[in-house]
């Protein structure tokens, strides 16, 4: 698995991934609906990482460099700490890639960007997300309101050594 920052030609990648049921059920509808949308949405992942020196990355295969999700991180105004997420295509779920790009990005967010806490949200009932949190480290910290819906939230904070 590679992970790498989104380009104006993952388009069709992220219109697939944006409009995907997964996403739709547990993430929410972003309005991307067709290829300019879609290139608009990249953008603003791309100046993410300009502006905050982190973002949301593509997940590529190390073979044949297809993209089957993203994970990155993310600073939301209404949270405290930094945050981070993931997606994967439906047909990429259970592989093995979501869970090594969500341990890589926390890995470089703990060592590498200096970040002493991660939070992640998620639905109640998105028992792959809370599982694939818990196995890179984040504990259940407490149930939310986050833009008028229930989510937990989770939490890791990096150890002093």
């Amino acid at each position: 698995m590679n992970l790498r920052i989104p380009v104006e030609s993952d388009d069709h990648f992220f219109l697939d991934l944006l409009n995907s049921k997964g996403w739709l059920d547990n993430i929410g509808d972003r309005n991307v609906k067709t290829l300019e949308q879609s290139r608009d949405y990249i953008d603003v992942l791309i100046s993410d990482h300009k502006k905050d020196g982190f973002g949301f990355y593509v997940v590529e295969t190390k073979d044949d460099k297809e993209s089957v999700a993203m994970a990155g991180l993310i600073k939301r105004d209404n949270l405290d700490y930094v945050d981070i997420g993931f997606a994967a295509l439906p047909q990429f779920y259970n592989n093995g890639y979501t869970s090594e790009a969500a341990q890589a990005v926390l890995d470089h967010a703990l060592k590498n960007l200096n970040l002493s806490t991660i939070l992640a949200i998620t639905t109640k009932d998105n028992l792959a997300s809370q599982n694939l949190l818990r196995k890179i480290g984040l504990l259940l910290d407490e149930e939310i309101i986050y833009e008028d819906e229930e989510l937990l939230k989770f939490k890791i904070e990096r150890r002093s050594e």
